[in-house]
């Protein structure tokens, strides 16, 4: 399974760790953040970061009932989030959401991945959020490309399926009726839709070579990932 132009949907997410990509990490630690930092950045996904699940995984799962722990560790902060959600004041939003300035480490670093020369992909201990460095841009984009299949790969190509009304044929003929009215709204062929990208440099010039070569290098850390 290949991924191709779709997953331009992702890529603002990358952009803005390529935005803040220092240089090279090492494998004992992450480097100084020699780059400017934008601002306060907090944030809480109930869900969790996640990472797909290996078999292990999931025979101890059904065994005990109980998920992995990037799964569940951000539901406390976010089902305490809702009694408050209408009185929030400056104060309650280091109790509520965590911090995920670039380079934020809470709990240290739990685990190192380099899946390519240049990539470093950290993730801290308390939460398992990715943290991406790179030599170049391309090595930012690659590595987000790359952490986003670790822990959303079933949701990308639930998506992907979705923009093209095909998900019957991952979820059965219960998506069917669903298929059916995206294609009807919106039935773009895989044509089109590489015209589309093909057309970026054509209408943005730079910015649209630029995007291009992220879009590109995005896709091909997901298939390194795959």
């Amino acid at each position: 399974m290949a991924y191709r132009g779709w997953a331009v949907v992702w890529v603002v997410v990358a952009a803005i760790a390529g935005a803040v990509a220092p240089a090279s990490a090492s494998a004992q630690g992450t480097p100084p953040i020699d780059v400017p930092i934008f601002g306060q950045f907090r944030s809480v996904l109930a869900q969790g970061e996640g990472q797909s699940v290996t078999a292990s995984d999931f025979a101890q799962y059904e065994a005990t009932g109980q998920p992995p722990e990037s799964f569940v560790s951000q539901q406390p902060l976010y089902v305490d989030i809702m009694p408050h959600a209408g009185s929030l004041t400056p104060s309650d939003l280091d109790t509520y959401y965590k911090d995920t300035n670039f380079g934020s480490m809470p709990g240290g670093v739990a685990s190192t991945e380099t899946p390519l020369p240049g990539v470093h992909i950290y993730r801290d201990a308390t939460y398992g959020m990715a943290h991406i460095y790179g030599d170049t841009r391309y090595d930012v984009m690659f590595g987000a490309g790359y952490a986003s299949a670790e822990e959303r790969l079933f949701l990308m190509d639930a998506i992907r399926r979705t923009a093209k009304g095909t998900l019957a044929g991952l979820l059965g003929p219960s998506a069917a009726s669903d298929d059916a009215n995206q294609l009807t709204d919106q039935d773009f062929s895989d044509q089109e839709l590489t015209d589309q990208f093909n057309q970026l440099d054509e209408r943005f010039g730079a910015a649209g070579e630029r995007c291009q070569a992220d879009i590109q290098a995005y896709i091909d850390g997901i298939n390194a990932r795959i």
